[in-house]
């Protein structure tokens, strides 16, 4: 797992290693790069806390 910062305090993109494969989910526009879908993510039980930056897997 990545978390990319910008400026310090905020992040762009965190990085998940989902089944073996890279995944960048783009925070600054919701959406998530590769062939990954959200009901994919929500399925492998993954809960991002954008508060602390912890991802609960």
């Amino acid at each position: 797992m990545k978390i990319d910062f910008r400026d310090g305090l905020l992040f762009t993109s965190i990085t998940l290693n989902f089944e073996g494969k890279e995944k960048v989910i783009d925070i600054e526009n919701g959406s998530i790069n590769g062939s990954i879908g959200l009901d994919l993510l929500m399925k492998s039980k993954a809960i991002i806390d954008l508060n602390t930056l912890e991802i609960h897997i």
